[in-house]
């Protein structure tokens, strides 16, 4: 990663789009923690926030059990150089810049104690990065929605607009500058991760507006926490809505996933649109299951594995900031009714009349394989040799071709109607390959995955 290009981010000038009521009272507070004069007493620590609903503040367990974080394990440690905000609402005047100590000041709102996120790999990595001292500022809730509330809506609210969880955010992080000042250390934001979605793909309106909804409380964000180092340039890193699907109904006024497709590309749109937005899919990570102890299966929130691995892929994003050039909808196709995913290839203009060629995999994304100093996310087995070998064919339709002029193919993957029922829970993959002058490869894009439901 290159730190330095980083550190490098000119100043832009700041806009505000969104209300200004109690939010901007709050940035005029956030601003006069540290006064003109006293500033230059002050050390700058590089500070990044972790925001979203329950996969950022975290499922995963510290124990000895399966699918948790061992006890001895190097990341269980307290961290010296990754310093988290331990936010205690029962008492504010208590909460304290701390080591980050996975399972101990890890929770934001979570009543379960040893529970963590992605926060625990993600400020290893970032510190080992910077080589000094790094802060982390978490605020997540389970249930969250981006929306403003609807009827019935119980969850809280991540909108600038209501008097919910942004206001909350502005004021948590003025009692954390200025506890900060008080080490002689002045917060300053350098990147912004985001893991949220789920919430909305419940509800139809919510999913419509995501889009416009997520591109207005990136530009509020940045614009508000501007006192803080923020501005049009800084990195916002999403962690795609997974592809995980719930009990679908609908019949019902919400259900959720639902509407996944339709939050799943909002996410993808926002992040083309604005070079500083970068994104990935979080799908293939490893989830809690059937290990919880009372019998009760969870795949909806990240085990330990799982997290750390989320963890590394914010991390990885914050320099990448990338758009996926391979989209896939639907995210999921039942066996017994069959159905077509549409694989969209949108890359530069300047990729316009490359030749590409579509491979699939059943066998994960996870490690792929070099070819001539591209990294292809996908792994060889008889379903990569049957589209490499024979491009076109079943069930992949246009799968080789040339690109038009905006530097876009479509791609139809097909399941057809009462296929084998034993193919339920299969996950399966498709990349994109472009190739130039001579069969020289020139880009390898994103994976896309197509979960197989019963």
């Amino acid at each position: 990663m290159t730190t330095q290009r980083r550190h490098q981010r000119t100043a832009r000038s700041r806009r505000h789009s969104g209300p200004c009521v109690l939010t901007c009272v709050l940035t005029s507070v956030l601003a006069g923690v540290l006064t003109t004069g006293a500033r230059a007493q002050f050390t700058p620590v590089p500070t990044y926030l972790v925001l979203g609903q329950s996969n950022a503040e975290g499922h995963a367990m510290l124990g000895t059990g399966p699918a948790q974080l061992h006890p001895e394990h190097a990341l269980a440690q307290p961290q010296p150089n990754a310093k988290i905000f331990h936010i205690d609402f029962g008492a504010p005047s208590a909460s304290a810049w701390e080591p980050l100590h996975a399972g101990q000041n890890t929770q934001t709102a979570s009543p379960v104690p040893g529970r963590f996120g992605p926060e625990v790999s993600l400020g290893a990595l970032l510190a080992e990065d910077h080589g000094d001292e790094i802060y982390i500022f978490k605020l997540a809730r389970d249930g969250a929605y981006l929306a403003s509330p609807g009827p019935g809506q119980m969850f809280p609210t991540w909108s600038p607009a209501e008097d919910s969880l942004f206001p909350l955010l502005l004021s948590t992080l003025q009692s954390a500058q200025a506890k900060a000042a008080a080490l002689g250390r002045e917060l300053q934001i350098e990147g912004i991760f985001w893991i949220q979605g789920s919430s909305d793909t419940g509800d139809a309106a919510a999913a419509t507006a995501y889009e416009a909804n997520l591109t207005a409380f990136i530009a509020d964000l940045r614009a508000l926490l501007a006192p803080l180092g923020t501005d049009l340039t800084t990195p916002f890193v999403i962690s795609q809505t997974p592809d995980f699907v719930f009990d679908i109904d609908p019949s019902e006024p919400t259900c959720d996933g639902c509407f996944l497709d339709t939050v799943r590309m909002a996410e993808a749109r926002v992040a083309c649109e604005d070079r500083f937005t970068g994104l990935f899919d979080p799908s293939d990570l490893s989830t809690i299951g059937c290990t919880l102890p009372d019998g009760v299966c969870d795949v909806v929130h990240f085990d330990a594995q799982g997290q750390l691995d989320q963890g590394a892929l914010l991390f990885e994003q914050l320099d990448a900031l990338s758009c996926p050039a391979l989209t896939g909808v639907p995210s999921n196709i039942s066996v017994s009714s069959g159905g077509v995913q549409s694989l969209v290839i949108q890359v530069d203009p300047v990729y316009a009349g490359a030749v590409y060629q579509v491979l699939g995999t059943i066998t994960g994304s996870e490690p792929g394989f070099p070819l001539d100093g591209l990294q292809v996310p996908l792994n060889a087995d008889p379903y990569f040799d049957l589209t490499l070998l024979t491009p076109g064919a079943a069930p992949l339709s246009n799968s080789a071709g040339t690109l038009d002029g905006s530097g876009r193919a479509v791609v139809e993957f097909t399941l057809p109607p009462g296929s084998p029922a034993f193919l339920s829970g299969l996950r399966v993959h498709h990349a994109a390959i472009l190739f130039g002058a001579g069969g020289a490869p020139l880009f390898a894009s994103n994976a896309v995955g197509i979960r197989f439901l019963p």
